[in-house]
This record gives structure tokens, sequence and C-alpha cells, in this order.
């Protein structure tokens, strides 16, 4: 549904394919249809999202589940069965442990298990915050998991809806479940939500698969039940998003869980507010973030250091805020650009690059990443930065004349024509700007749109006489002004 209705975020193809695979891994177990069905299905989850390897576990099932080692399993008693799980769930945790402490990468993908002492911020597989978090969610994307999950309580004691494919979608559900309280989810935001639903998608399809297959009048009446309270819970949510109150009001609940994490969200209700003249309350809301957020008054004056021109300061300034929540991008991104005013590129790389990945779609990151590396020679990077950045925002002069000057420099004069009109159309476009751009075409002999861009220049401000001595410098451009 989500894809019908043009949802161009990588979560919707992920989900699609996801219950793709378990479709053909369920027609797969029953011999309906080819392990290739199934095994497509899988690399398309994964190219749609590298989140989907987790289901990994469940298509090696598909792949050994008419084994000799899968026919002994089986052929254990439920007690050996159960020590195997619990031997195997021990070692697990111990090699879990064990690439916690010694493997930097595993940290950041996945969470302690206990949480870190001294950091208020961090959550923890055995945090009550997270674990209630997951209860939360769980009930929210499946109001009628109780009700369907005690209806198979009975049918699953006497052996019935375990048929073949049972196996394969148990496999998908505990890989889910597993990624679910394992994964850090705040690689993308504090609560990525979208991310974590995906997870209960095997989960949805093993209780509907079980009280489908066991045929029971009271599995029959769990699954409509199920699907009513489904049908109940969306149909509230888009009476709460119909009406302004309710959706603001929800939308303030979520700032007052967590006012750190949501420093941007903040800003976007106190937008609504002054919009829709309640400026009393959008004051209200300015003095709650300066009271509960330190970190933003940090990064405000680390801000009116840089436009004062004083860097060290306005670096130590947004150091201190991004000590104190280091998920505030816009603290980081000051730190970033306090090294690139100082000269120091590398150090100012490093910083934005981890703001523009707690950011993506910030037009200005991505202009000083690529301002950045064009100073340190890296004109690929540059490009890619400085591209991304002009299309996420049109007006971004040091993008656009950045990436005037590159594709000079490269010998691409159309593509730098073409950034230069841009350019020069921009209405508030510095006179300075223009004379180092009209500068580099003049000295690659680009002595037409030198002229365009000079006149520009001093059209929007620029000193006749300066424009005087550029051509006395470049005397082959005087007959083109």
């Amino acid at each position: 549904m989500l894809i019908f209705w043009g949802h161009v975020e990588n979560y919707a193809p992920l989900i699609a394919f996801t219950i793709v695979f378990l479709l053909c891994g369920v027609l797969v177990s029953r011999s309906v249809i080819s392990i290739w069905w199934a095994v497509s299905s899988f690399c398309m989850a994964v190219l749609a999202h590298g989140l989907a390897i987790v289901f990994l576990p469940s298509l090696l099932y598909l792949l050994v589940r008419n084994s000799r080692l899968v026919k002994r399993w089986k052929s254990q008693g439920l007690s050996n069965q159960l020590l195997y799980l619990i031997l195997g769930f021990i070692v697990s945790c111990i090699g879990y442990t064990l690439a916690l402490k010694y493997w930097s990468s595993f940290r950041v993908f996945f969470l302690p298990l206990l949480p870190r002492l001294g950091d208020y911020q961090s959550s923890a597989i055995l945090d009550w915050n997270h674990l209630y978090d997951l209860a939360n969610l769980l009930l929210l994307l499946f109001p009628g998991l109780l009700v369907i999950s005690f209806a198979q309580i009975a049918p699953l004691k006497r052996g019935r809806g375990a048929d073949s494919a049972f196996g394969f979608v148990l496999a998908a559900s505990a890989c889910g479940l597993i990624a679910l309280a394992t994964v850090d989810a705040r690689l993308g935001e504090w609560r990525d939500w979208d991310m974590l639903s995906v997870m209960v998608l095997p989960t949805v399809f093993l209780l509907f698969h079980v009280g489908i297959s066991n045929r029971s009048r009271m599995s029959f009446v769990a699954v409509v039940l199920t699907i009513g309270l489904g049908f109940i819970d969306i149909g509230s949510r888009i009476m709460i998003k119909n009406d302004s109150r309710q959706a603001v009001a929800h939308f303030g609940d979520y700032i007052k869980r967590e006012p750190h994490k949501s420093l941007n969200a903040r800003q976007v209700l106190i937008d609504y507010y002054y919009a829709h003249g309640d400026s009393s309350s959008a004051k209200e809301h300015r003095l709650l973030r300066l009271r509960e957020c330190p970190e933003y008054e940090l990064n405000l004056i680390a801000q009116k250091h840089v436009d004062e021109g004083r860097f060290r300061l306005s670096l130590e300034a947004a150091r201190q805020a991004w000590r104190i929540n280091p998920e505030y991008s816009d603290a980081c991104f000051n730190i970033g650009g306090s090294f690139f005013s100082l000269g120091q590129f590398d150090s100012a790389l490093y910083y934005l690059e981890i703001a523009d990945g707690m950011n993506p779609f910030n037009a200005q990151f991505a202009a000083i990443l690529g301002v950045s590396h064009f100073r340190l020679g890296n004109s690929g990077k540059a490009e890619e930065y400085l591209k991304r950045s002009v299309s996420m925002d049109s007006t971004q002069t040091d993008a656009l004349a950045v990436l005037t000057e590159l594709y000079i420099a490269r010998g691409k004069l159309a593509e730098a024509s073409s950034m230069a009109v841009r350019l020069t159309e921009l209405p508030n476009i510095s006179p300075s700007v223009l004379m180092r751009i009209g500068i580099r075409f003049e000295e690659k002999e680009a002595h037409r749109q030198a002229a365009a861009v000079v006149k520009r220049a001093v059209d929007v401000g620029m000193d006749s006489t300066y424009v005087d001595s550029l051509v006395a410098r470049y005397p082959n451009l005087a007959p083109f002004l």
C-alpha cells in the first residue's frame, strides 16, 4: 500500500519483499515452488534495505530443512530440545558480550546487554525503557497480538497448526524478534520505529499462519477479531491525525518524552504555533527548550561566535554541546564548521561526515562537506556532496559556487556555465563570489562566460575600480564587457 501511494523511503520495498520472502518460504516448505524463489526474494529484500540480512538464518533453514541434522533434531524429545536451546542461548550471550567488548564496529550496530554507567542517554537490551518500548511497539503494530496468541495455545499443545512451513515461519519470527531486541535503532534517529516495525512482520505472519492452518473455530474467531482490532486502531489514528488539536497534542507528547532527542521536532512545533498565530505557545516551547536542553543554548552561542569570526570559541562551545548530546547533529556540524573556518579540513571532514550521517537531508551539511573535499583535492567526493546539496536546495550559494569552480578546473565549461547561470540568478548573491567565478573562467580563457558573471557582479554592487583592475590584468576580457 505504501508503494502504491508513492512512498519513496526504502522501508516500503523492504516490507513488500519481506512479505514476498515469507510467502515464498511457506510455499517452498510445502514443496510447491523451487527454493530459488525464496533466495531471489530474500536478495531483493536485502537490496531494498540491508537490515533484511537478519532473516538469513530462516533462509538457511529452508536449505537444510530435509537434512539429516534437522531430522535428528526433530527426533529429539522436548526436554532435550529445550536443553540444547538453553545451551545455545548461553553460548550466544557469551559470544555477543565478547563481540561488544572487542569489536568496535559491532558496538555501533548492536545494543549492550546492560546500560552503560554514566550515560543517561544509552539504551540496552535489559534496560526497562527499551523493554517497555518493545512491548509498546508490538501492541501498536499488532493490536490483536494477545487475542490471537491465546487462541493458538491449545491447538499447538495438541500438535495442530505446526505444519511443514511452521519451522520456517518460526525461524523468521525468531530472527525478527532477536533483531528487534538487539539492533541499535539510533542509526537514523532516537526511536527509529519505521525500521524496527519491519522486524515484527514475521511474528504477525506466524500467528496468522498458525491460526489459519489449524482451522479451529476459536482460531477463526481470533483471526477475524484481530483483523477488526487492526482496522479500529488504524481508524482511531486517522481520526487523530485529521484533528489538528489532537495531532499537535500527540506530537507534543513525543517531545516531552525525550526532549534531548526532539530538538528538531520541537522547532517544527514552534514554527507551527507561529504560523497559526499562537505566539504564546511558541514562546513557551522556546523557553522549555532552553531550560530542558542546555546543549541547544550552547550551540546558539557557538553559532554566534562563528558569525563574529571567533572560531576557536565556537569550537569550544560546540564541543560542550556535543558532549551533552552526542546525537545533536547541529552541534557536531558546528565543530566541523569551526575546523573548516580554521583551515583544518581533515578535522572538519571527520565531524562533518558524522553530522551528515545523523542528518543526511541537510543541504548545508552536504555543501560544507563538498567544499572541504574540494579544498583537500578530492574532486570526486566534492562533486558528489555538492550535487546532493544543490538537489536539496537550489539556492545553496556555497555549493553552486564551488561546483562551478570544480567544473571549470576539470575543463567542463558547459556544466560550469550552467551552474554559473543558476548562481547569477540568485537574488542575494555576493559580488565577491561572482568575481571569483569570473576570474576562474577567464583563467581558462572562457571570456564570454567570465564577462557575464562579472557584469552580474557589478549589478549587485561590485566596485567598478575592481573591475577596471581585473580588465588591466586580463586585457582579453575587455571586448566582452
